[in-house]
């Protein structure tokens, strides 16, 4: 499967800036006074598919590079959500909090030997395969850029990954789990142009590539990465709801060798890479 993130990014803002829109007003009603809120609210939710790009892992120095897409079960479109919570505060301060659930399940023939962490698959061997990698956010932002058609905030984010890998056989006789909980720091950055009160369209992007231990707590040298970055496009229906349609990269991975040993067979050595395209729809109340 081969997706062109960028196009498919600009063809959804061009699609939506065809739409007609009354500048200066909501489809539906006029803008509200918000001025005097401390405290301003939104709670975001998106729907949508996922697709895997490219997915490879690596359990083991003599293991596998495993491709999920090619020989995983991988190259098809999975169910994708996402949920956003941003507390403005005095105007110019967010704090924002998402939970996004990220999990692959499937079964495949492996066309194949695949070994993992010492244990043997054969092929022509069916497999069940989880991918689970769904974690938690908490960001801080600053709008640089406030009350003009251009918004512009930058901050950070604390992520907690909560990854579950497991490959097993139909037959039950051979499990591998991997499992992990830890923290990755990201920068974050957001634009937002408005056009009158009612279509908008922005970018947004959570991101960071590292290669020192002491960023995320680990003891021991990797290399690592993230990036979560979005382009969408919408209408303010009312003054307390929008629409819009998101068009998102989501992807990352680390490699290094882990002191942490989970069994005679496993030597530390990982490799993680997963990249990602979806495409949602979303809800924004406030």
């Amino acid at each position: 499967m081969k997706l062109s993130f960028p196009a498919l990014a600009l063809s959804v803002i061009i699609f939506l800036s065809a739409a007609p829109a009354r500048a200066g007003e909501y489809l539906l009603n006029k803008d509200p006074d918000y001025d005097d809120k401390i405290v301003h609210l939104k709670l975001t939710a998106e729907m949508g598919f996922v697709a895997p790009l490219y997915h490879k892992v690596q359990f083991g120095d003599d293991g596998t590079y495993f491709d999920y897409v090619e020989d995983g079960g991988q190259g098809i479109l999975f169910p994708f959500m996402r949920f956003v919570t941003d507390v403005a505060l005095w105007e110019r301060h967010h704090l924002v909090f998402l939970y996004q659930p990220l999990e692959f399940r499937t079964v495949s023939t492996l066309p194949a030997p695949l070994r993992v962490s010492g244990t043997d698959f054969a092929e022509g061997e069916a497999v069940r395969f989880k991918y689970g990698f769904s974690f938690w956010r908490a960001s801080y932002v600053y709008d640089l850029l406030r009350d003009s058609p251009w918004e512009l905030g930058v901050g950070g984010s604390l992520q907690i990954r909560n990854a579950s890998i497991t490959f097993e056989s139909l037959d039950g006789t051979r499990f591998v789990e991997k499992e992990n909980v830890g923290p990755v720091p990201a920068l974050k950055v957001r634009l937002r142009r408005n056009h009158g009160n009612s279509f908008f369209w922005g970018l947004e992007a959570d991101g960071l590539y590292t290669s020192n231990q002491f960023i995320n707590g680990a003891s021991y040298k990797f290399t690592g990465a993230i990036l979560d970055a979005s382009a969408y496009a919408g209408f303010r229906v009312t003054s307390y709801l929008s629409l819009f349609l998101n068009v998102r990269y989501l992807g990352g991975g680390a490699e290094g060798t882990s002191g942490d040993r989970e069994g005679a067979g496993d030597d530390g050595v990982t490799r993680n890479w997963l990249n990602t395209a979806t495409v949602t729809l979303g809800v924004t109340v406030e």
